[in-house]
């Protein structure tokens, strides 16, 4: 039976919600329940029409006419008041019994205007009709067995007497066939009441447990934000100090720098995807689709993952040839051929990692295959859980936590991609992504150039509420050949730049989100108002790849911990080709 819709309160105890649905379920039936019965009552009318006289019929079609429009009356006045009634359950359950109570009433004068000179036939269709009516809705009444019971003793043991009293030629099977079923029908409402009750409180404790799990999920979606912001400041800052040491440094310098930004980078690339498995396991984490060229996301993945290979003596092979547009979310694509491609290169010691394709009129089929040590069928489903290893290499910390094909699964089932693994021990890998193809647009936004030639000295404006990333930006900015203006918040920023007639900056650098509530729009908005000409706006954000439930009013969005060259290489290509001069 499908209950209603629950206004009980979440925060009441258990036995209170459950008294509360008790009450909801029968309020929200009782009304029918009063229709069909009037209707039957009713219809009795037709099976003794000749064993009646026609005053007897009369009143009885008034009791019930009567009693049914009491009954909807009072069904109607708490259905419009329900907002102020629904809570008052003791006051209403003692209405329902003298409801119950009243209809019994009526069914007791009954036999007084059929039964007169009424055959034995007819006897029992009455009973059968009593005893269907006092069945029927015993389901939904045995929420409250008391209501039912208080309907049906007097009934059946009034029925009882008056054929013991005036029909003493029937057989005592027939009069006791009242009390038989007054016996079965209290004990059949017992069992239904264990049973509703018992599905009551199943059906509270899973909404309370699923309320339980929504709350816990969004207090570990809030910590993991929390988590995101705070790490990454301190990422940075060290990103940005280890990129001047190995700029200024002699030889060991750099070298020991260039061990820290490796570090550094394997840190951030493990909390960007405790953070995105994280966000992927969220109900309400989305893809949003879009058209985008492939080769553009190739090259870069590519590039990312050539020095560790190229550590290796490995070999990247490009074999997609052809320029080929997808629609699907780009940052998840991203994220899903970035695992594949680190997975075939950490798990690959001699030879090659292979790039290719296979199209047809709708989908692109991407395969990632290398040459590495394979992995057993046996263990193809279990790859894709969460902390699961390809190999056991368990001293080896750039293994990482084993999330990378977790991420990958959570990927394709998000987008709706297809995934296919054909992998045997000792023999490599090759894992196969169908995508879908989109058509490619009229006019494709043009690629980021390289960095420009020399020219005036840049001025750039750094918002940043740590002050260890404004100073190790300023210190890197600064050496690169720029004039910087760093403030640690938006108003010491309006209260210490200078005016349009004094400086005309060329590019701002703001964090996505501010310690005292600002954001990167709210800085942009407040200073570009000062200058004539437009401005390019760079945002470093803390938060997770997708994670940004606002719209950053920018040109180019920076996760953090970014690397200094990527950060140089992204102000070059915002800024006109005349405008820079490395120091």
């Amino acid at each position: 039976m499908k209950a209603p819709a629950n206004d009980y309160l979440p925060d009441l105890p258990p036995e209170s919600q459950i008294t509360r649905e008790r009450h909801n379920l029968f309020m929200a039936e009782v009304g029918s329940r009063i229709v069909v019965s009037a209707a039957i009552a009713l219809a009795l009318l037709l099976p003794f029409n000749g064993a009646m006289s026609r005053a007897d019929a009369l009143l009885w079609a008034t009791l019930v006419l009567t009693t049914s429009a009491v009954s909807l009356l009072v069904v109607s006045f708490y259905k419009r008041h329900r907002e102020s009634e629904s809570g008052k359950i003791k006051k209403w359950h003692a209405i329902n019994i003298g409801m119950a109570l009243t209809w019994s009433g009526l069914w007791c004068v009954a036999p007084y205007l059929f039964f007169d000179g009424a055959s034995t036939e007819k006897i029992l269709v009455f009973l059968l009709v009593i005893t269907l009516i006092s069945s029927t809705p015993s389901v939904s009444m045995g929420v409250y067995p008391d209501i039912f019971i208080s309907f049906i003793t007097p009934l059946f043991i009034s029925l009882s007497l008056y054929l013991i009293r005036f029909h003493a030629e029937q057989s005592w099977f027939i009069k006791g066939i009242p009390l038989l079923t007054l016996c079965s029908l209290t004990a059949f409402s017992l069992f239904i009441h264990k049973a509703q009750l018992n599905n009551i409180r199943l059906r509270i404790e899973a909404d309370i447990a699923r309320r339980d799990a929504e709350r816990a999920n969004r207090s570990k979606n809030q910590f993991m934000a929390a988590v995101s912001h705070d790490l990454r400041q301190p990422l940075q800052a060290a990103s940005l100090y280890a990129s001047l040491i190995n700029e200024q440094g002699d030889a060991p310098s750099r070298e020991l720098s260039e061990k820290i930004l490796t570090a550094i980078a394997s840190g951030g690339e493990l909390l960007e995807q405790l953070l995105l498995l994280s966000r992927l396991q969220s109900r309400h984490f989305s893809a949003k689709p879009q058209p985008f060229c492939l080769d553009e996301h190739l090259a870069k993945l590519i590039n990312e993952c050539l020095p560790q290979a190229q550590q290796k003596g490995l070999a990247i092979h490009n074999d997609v040839q052809r320029q080929y547009w997808l629609n699907t979310d780009p940052l998840l694509f991203d994220q899903l051929l970035r695992n594949l491609l680190g997975n075939a290169v950490k798990y690959t010691e001699r030879g090659t990692v292979r790039l290719s394709s296979h199209h047809t009129e709708k989908q692109l089929e991407l395969t990632v295959s290398d040459t590495g040590i394979g992995i057993d069928p046996m263990r193809h489903d279990s790859i894709f859980k969460e902390f699961t290893q390809l190999a056991s290499r368990s001293n080896d910390a750039e293994d990482g936590l084993g999330l990378g094909l977790s991420i990958v699964r959570r990927v394709c089932e998000l987008c709706g991609f297809t995934l296919r693994v054909d992998s045997t021990p000792g023999q490599g890998s090759r894992f196969t992504v169908a995508l879908p193809l989109a058509e490619k647009p009229s006019a494709a936004p043009a690629s980021e150039g390289a960095p420009l030639p020399p020219g005036r000295q840049l001025r750039i404006i750094v918002v940043d509420d740590d002050p260890r990333i404004t100073d190790a930006l300023s210190m890197a900015l600064v050496e690169w050949g720029a004039d910087v203006y760093a403030f640690n918040s938006l108003a010491e920023a309006l209260a210490d730049l200078p005016g349009a007639d004094e400086m005309n900056p060329d590019v701002m650098i703001s964090d996505g989100q501010l310690a005292n509530g600002d954001t990167a729009n709210d800085v942009f908005a407040a200073l570009t108002s000062r200058w004539p000409q437009p401005v390019p706006k760079i945002v470093l954000s803390g938060n997770s790849r997708g994670q940004h439930e606002q719209t950053f009013n920018a040109d180019a969005l920076l996760l953090k911990p970014v690397a200094l060259p990527e950060l140089l290489q992204r102000i070059a290509s915002l800024c006109a080709p005349d405008t820079i001069t490395r120091a």
